[in-house]
């Protein structure tokens, strides 16, 4: 730092203490803009600070606040190591992870080359910071380098003016090797200079851009340009890393994207300028948005319930993503061959006539009896391998298999193109992932839907929907909690034992899950086969017991069981745990039947008596599980106590009303959280 020639020759480069250039200053901006940084400088460094020459970034204009002391600059290194010095994060640098510039300035990462004189002294630095870390690379360091070389020539220029013209054919080189595009406007946003990148982006030689003005040149984009460039150079806000999309003359009718940065520069001369660097980002773009289309595709087909709903999604997203002309599903019936296919209603229409079957001489039936993929190129390849072909105008085709997730296929994604493909340009990894998705969602379906057809075969069997007793008008309801497969523990039944005796059973078995299903099944077999056969309800739940005991099965539950006897106009029950039942009588309030009681089935029980109460014709019986009726937070006394208010304001109502009514009343928002069964029976006046 002290070094005796190195502080003579920044002495007489006269740069210390003086304004600011607009040549230091273009140079300082070069490299911050090619690089992507916040912060350039070019600084001069005596043995006690480091001034900033040019200071891109920072608000300052008095020669006093552009500046800081030696120990807290970067600098400082590169002139002890009289080379470059690129640093990707300065925390972790053993160099420089004290430097107090840190924590003052936030600088997280720096890269400068030094700035030397005609003798070779190092005077300072050309350097770029960064707020945040970042890797660094050789094409960076070389950057610098040039723009240190020009800075050079301009500190040689400032002292004899001999380099002028060396400093500007070196700008220009910088600017042509630039990986993205530069070029400069002037206050009526014509172009005054435009480098080579720039001038490929847009599709014009840059001698057919000087004097003509962005409208001219970019009549796609210029709107959105125009104006923001406008702006730039009315009120000097930068636009930093702006997407911009469109056509240009480069490439006709194809959409194009890019990321544009557009400064505002004053030269000397009285007039405003501004410099627009651009980055062609169609590739990374269309990447981006592809991602995003396959993410939306398999949101989609993730929420698709029916084949109805993936036959939409086929027929609307799928060649779209692929820029396709068409795309078809086939699931495919493993035991008859047969074909289900799924698109858009035009190319099913076409499809439909031609019997498609899997065991065609055709690609897809090829692709799906081989379970690989199966390219054609166009219509000749398609009629010379497989002797047909499509009436659709379809040119490229490719079948894809859709596996499960054990790699068995369940069908058929068949894409088409316009135009021939050959092998080595199909989409593969798209064409694969997508028949992935495809697969998983056919499946989920097959599976969904078998599934839902064994449960409506278990309810229609275990839970008659309609039974009948003569003299009984009878509804009843099976509402499976939320989260439950479709049925659970939860069952009601109607015993016509003979004449004038019917019987009415609620119960519930703990849980509602499939291994609930099973038990539920069981328990409700044994009770109606006990009292079918005229077992006395004092003695129906423990010999019950006993019998289920034999299976080694260890279950808990709670029954009701309500015997009408039209004869006597009685109503007999017995509860093992349950909930009472209610009796609604003409003109009277609604009464809870509390009945004999004995623990729930499963724990063992004691000897009761039967208690027996009125039930004339118009009696209406209400039994219930309690899913009907618990709600957190209440006792289960407040919550019969709300059911029997319900029950005087609809106890008129038709059984059918009385049951819907209940359950409209009783419903949670958020769903049932237990199975419900309900029993409403009515006798005959």
């Amino acid at each position: 730092m002290s070094d005796r020639g190195r502080l003579t020759a920044v002495a007489e480069a006269n740069l210390l203490d003086t304004a600011a250039e607009v040549g230091f200053d273009r140079i300082a901006a070069l490299a911050a803009r090619l690089l992507a940084t916040p912060f350039g400088f070019i600084t001069v460094v005596d043995d006690q600070r480091s001034f900033w020459k040019a200071c891109i970034g920072v608000d300052a204009t008095d020669p006093a606040d552009r500046q800081n002391q030696v120990g807290e600059s970067f600098c400082q290194y590169v002139i002890g190591l009289d080379d470059e010095l690129l640093v990707d994060d300065t925390r972790l640098d053993e160099r420089t992870r004290d430097n107090p510039s840190i924590v003052s300035m936030g600088v997280l990462a720096w890269a400068g080359v030094p700035l030397r004189a005609a003798g070779g002294e190092v005077l300072g630095t050309v350097c770029v910071v960064d707020t945040r870390p970042r890797e660094w690379s050789r094409a960076d360091a070389e950057l610098l380098h040039d723009l240190a070389a020009i800075a050079a020539d301009e500190v040689r220029s400032r002292q004899g003016g001999f380099a002028t013209v060396r400093a500007q054919a070196l700008l220009s080189a910088v600017l042509e090797r630039a990986p993205v595009g530069f070029a400069l406007v002037d206050d009526q946003l014509q172009f005054e200079m435009i480098n080579d990148t720039m001038a490929g982006f847009n599709g014009l030689s840059a001698e057919r851009h000087i004097g003509r003005t962005i409208a001219e040149v970019l009549p796609d984009v210029s709107d959105e340009v125009v104006a923001l460039v406008r702006n730039v150079i009315e009120t000097g806000e930068s636009v930093t890393s702006m997407e911009v999309s469109g056509t240009t003359a480069a490439a006709p009718g194809l959409q194009q994207f890019w990321s544009a940065n557009f400064y505002r520069l004053e030269i000397g001369d009285g007039r405003r300028r501004a410099g627009l660097f651009v980055e062609d980002v169609t590739a990374r773009a269309t990447s981006v948005r592809r991602a995003r289309r396959l993410a939306d595709i398999a949101g989609k087909l993730a929420a698709s319930a029916t084949l109805e709903d993936v036959a939409v999604i086929v027929g609307t997203d799928l060649a779209p993503y692929l820029d396709a002309v068409g795309a078809v599903a086939g699931v495919v019936d493993p035991f008859d061959s047969s074909v289900t296919l799924l698109g858009s209603p035009d190319i099913l229409g076409v499809l439909e006539q031609q019997a498609v079957t899997i065991n065609d001489d055709t690609a897809y039936g090829e692709a799906y009896r081989t379970n690989q993929l199966t390219l054609v190129s166009d219509h000749a390849e398609r009629v010379a391998n497989y002797g047909v072909s499509f009436d659709y105008e379809w040119a490229a085709t490719a079948a894809v298999p859709c596996r499960n997730a054990s790699g068995a296929a369940v069908g058929v994604f068949v894409i088409g193109w316009g135009r021939r493909i050959e092998r080595d340009d199909f989409p593969i990894d798209q064409l694969l992932t997508l028949a992935g998705i495809l697969g998983q969602a056919l499946e989920r379906i097959r599976i969904s839907s078998d599934r839902n057809q064994l449960i409506d075969v278990l309810q229609r069997t275990l839970l008659d929907p309609t039974p009948t007793s003569d003299g009984f008008d009878i509804a009843t309801r099976y509402i499976p909690a939320a989260s439950a497969i479709g049925f659970g523990g939860d069952w009601y039944d109607v015993i016509r034992l003979d004449d004038h005796r019917t019987a009415f059973v609620v119960g519930d078995v703990v849980g509602h899950d499939p291994a609930a299903a099973a038990r539920m099944a069981e328990f409700r077999t044994v009770i109606r086969s006990l009292v079918c056969l005229g077992v006395e309800l004092s003695d129906v739940f423990d010999q019950a017991e006993a019998l289920l005991s034999d299976h080694g099965r260890q279950s808990l539950a709670t029954v009701a069981v309500a015997l009408v006897d039209t004869d006597s106009n009685q109503l007999f029950l017995a509860r093992a745990g349950h909930l009472p039942v209610a009796v609604c009588r003409p003109g009277a309030e609604p009464a809870l039947v509390v009945g004999a009681l004995r623990p729930p089935l499963g724990v063992g029980g004691h000897p009761f008596a039967v208690d027996a109460v009125e039930f004339g014709p118009g009696c209406t019986l209400v039994a219930f599980t309690d899913g009907l009726i618990e709600t957190r937070g209440e006792t289960i006394d407040d919550d019969l106590a709300v059911l029997t208010g319900y029950l005087r304001t609809m106890s008129g109502r038709s059984v059918v009303g009385l049951a819907d009514g209940l359950i409209g009343a009783l419903e949670r928002g958020d769903g049932w959280a237990d199975d419900v069964a309900l029993v409403v029976a009515r006798r005959a006046t």
